[in-house]
């Protein structure tokens, strides 16, 4: 957190809630505070959006085919995209979950999200062309960029009265390919991000029922016996200290009284005997 430029007060304000996402999703603390801070750099939020963000990756992980640590990846590849094209982060995390639902994850899905964003919003003249005869709108009528969701399904509404060969071609000539994300737009995705909307405080309660188990309660013992352990370190190094210095001192006298000193001819008479 430190490296990431969190001050003091910062990191012990985020530290136990990256604690609750690293539990939920079985991630190790120190790869999901990674993870975090990356990614919340990459799409500039700041530490006040924390608790949602997470939420809303617990939340995902549950109710799609992936995992936190997936979508970690796949946000790092498609992040800068995702904010340069004002989508917004529950967008961004449905259609990671979509994209996984059809086996497409980590980073790859992010790069596959990235590149469907980058083709609708700076398109080629051909794909322009195409959207153009399609009747599908990019953008709003203030220039902005609509959420990917209402796009999409205003593209399969136009692709469903073609026959398979025109839509393989239209598809082809906007994407480049078939995508997978159409096959899970409408329906499947507005499920998902209402799931994902509504996931405040998704993240602590699946922290709490990982914990609830032998394993769990295992773990919160072996990390009381640690907080003991540094607690009897911390009031009793200083003493153990001087005791460590002071036997060191008394057995370096005890060495050289045996090998010259006055203990020397008894040790000998023991060796000879």
């Amino acid at each position: 957190l430190a490296l990431a430029g969190y001050d003091v007060n910062k990191a012990v304000e985020t530290l136990p809630k990256v604690l609750n996402l690293a539990t939920a999703s079985g991630m190790d603390l120190a790869s999901c505070t990674d993870m975090v801070t990356d990614t919340m750099s990459a799409l500039q939020l700041q530490t006040s959006d924390l608790d949602g963000y997470m939420d809303m990756m617990a939340k995902t992980a549950q109710k799609s085919n992936t995992t936190v640590a997936m979508l970690g990846e796949g946000i790092l590849q498609c992040a800068g995209t995702v904010k340069s094209t004002g989508q917004d982060v529950d967008t961004m995390c449905t259609s990671l979950g979509i994209l996984a639902n059809n086996g497409i994850k980590g980073a790859e899905g992010g790069t596959h999200l990235r590149n469907m964003l980058l083709s609708l919003t700076s398109p080629t003249d051909v794909a322009s062309a195409k959207l153009k005869e399609l009747g599908v709108s990019v953008a709003d009528s203030e220039g902005n960029i609509r959420d990917i969701n209402d796009i999409f399904g205003d593209l399969n509404a136009k692709l469903s009265k073609l026959s398979d060969d025109q839509k393989t071609k239209a598809l082809s000539d906007i994407f480049n390919k078939t995508d997978a994300m159409l096959q899970g737009m409408s329906g499947s995705f507005d499920d998902l991000r209402a799931q994902v909307d509504n996931a405040d405080g998704a993240c602590q309660t699946m922290a709490d029922t990982m914990n609830n188990n032998l394993k769990g309660k295992l773990a919160i013992m072996d990390s009381s016996l640690e907080s003991l352990g540094i607690t009897i370190f911390d009031k009793f190094s200083a003493p153990l200290e001087d005791a460590a210095e002071k036997g060191s001192e008394l057995f370096s006298e005890l060495t050289k009284d045996i090998k010259d000193g006055d203990l020397s001819d008894e040790f000998d008479d023991m060796g000879n005997a």
